[in-house]
């Protein structure tokens, strides 16, 4: 019985190695990565970028607006293939 449960948790370690579970906290962005991110934000609007959340799902989303001013942009952008695209972007008032 002890080894039968011992051999599920080490397959179940296996099998689940490298996976990122909802649990889990997403990675961080990499200062490269951050860079990128602004880089194509300040192609879309004049506004700088405020803020970015990266989420479990390999989302990113940013915030891009000016001092004290209300509204701005909100960014949805996401790694494929190696580049970062623009999935969605949302005008603020």
């Amino acid at each position: 019985m002890t080894a039968v449960l011992i051999a599920g948790i080490v397959l179940a370690g296996i099998l689940l190695r490298g996976r990122q579970l909802p649990s889990m906290p997403p990675r961080e962005l990499t200062p490269a990565e951050h860079a990128e991110i602004a880089e194509i934000i300040r192609r879309e609007t004049s506004r700088p970028v405020r803020w970015m959340t990266h989420g479990h799902d390999g989302t990113v989303q940013v915030h891009a607006g000016g001092d004290g001013e209300l509204g701005g942009g909100m960014f949805q952008i996401r790694n494929v293939d190696g580049g970062w695209k623009v999935l969605r972007s949302t005008v603020l008032f």
